[in-house]
Formats: structure tokens, sequence, C-alpha cells
């Protein structure tokens, strides 16, 4: 397929024939460029990787924003909608600075179509652009076959770790 890039303040670049244009933003004045209804399409998608998860909000996303998050999406042009968002989250260790994909997420109607596949790598060369981080990390339960075959085929290695979470039942403060 041919992409052509736009002069956006992302890199953009728009499938002409499925009419989806990917976008990767750094800050929400980005995101409202592209849609008002950020806040729906957005916490719909992270429903679907996990129908618990808090709803996305202006402050979340601020948050996530300033600590260095990246996120790249898929926008629908015929449908005015998100259909398609993975994540990018810095984390600084003592030793240097690694980055993690998270909410890898395809909207049904949507899916089988290389979407999930562009935003990988769309933020893989973001990533690397940056030159911040020695390595990606993501997590990924053994039974997502699809999933685990996509970063399989962007070169991801299975690491014989063991991830564990506590849960902290406060939350984190607000100020």
């Amino acid at each position: 397929m041919q992409f052509y890039v736009a002069n956006f303040l992302s890199a953009c670049r728009v499938c002409v024939r499925m009419n989806i244009s990917l976008h990767v933003v750094t800050n929400r004045a980005q995101l409202q460029l592209i849609t008002p209804h950020y806040e729906r399409d957005l916490t719909e998608l992270a429903f679907n990787i996990n129908p618990w998860t808090a709803s996305v909000t202006p402050e979340s996303l601020d948050t996530f924003f300033d600590h260095g998050g990246v996120l790249a999406l898929a926008w629908d042009n015929d449908f005015h909608r998100i259909v398609s968002v993975a994540s990018i989250a810095y984390v600084y260790k003592f030793n240097g600075c690694s980055a993690r994909l998270e909410h890898v997420s395809t909207l049904a109607g949507h899916q089988g179509r290389g979407l999930g596949k562009r935003i990988v790598k769309s933020l893989i060369a973001h990533v690397i652009g940056e030159g911040k981080a020695k390595f990606i990390d993501l997590t990924c339960e053994p039974n997502r076959v699809v999933a685990n075959a996509l970063y399989e085929g962007l070169g991801f290695e299975i690491r014989q770790t063991n991830p564990r979470r506590l849960k902290l039942q406060s939350g984190p403060k607000r100020s």
C-alpha cells in the first residue's frame, strides 16, 4: 500500500485504500486536532483489552503525556473514530531507560487489516528516533495467538521472566 507523509506535528500517514490515517501523538492538543471524541474512542479501545479498566480522561492523558508517554493511533476517516491504538511508556531506572509497549488494541471490525502492525511499527520508529531507550518490553497473554505472532514477526523475543503485580488498594493519590 502506498502512504504519503502529511505535514503534521506528529508522524501522520494516510492509507488511501482503507481511508485510515495513522498518527503518533505526544500531547493531548495533537489528539484534539484529530478528534474531540478521543475520550470515548480510547476508553472503548481500553475496554477492548480489559473490561475492568478505568475510563480515559483528559487528566489521565495529560499525566501520561507529561511523563513522556506516546500514542500511535489509526483514525478511520469514513467512520470518524479511532479504531486502533497502542502506547509507549518510558521507564527510567538508575542504569538507563527502557520503553514499554502497552495497550495495543484494534476494534473488532477493523482487525485483520494490519493496523496493529502499522501502529506498533510507528511506535518502534518513534522510540528509535528518540534515542532514549535501550529496548522495548511488552507483556502479552500466551492465549493471544494473533497478538503474539505479530510481536514475534516484529522481532520481539520471549523472555524467561515471571511478571508479577501488586495491586494497591488505594490507587494513585489525587492532588
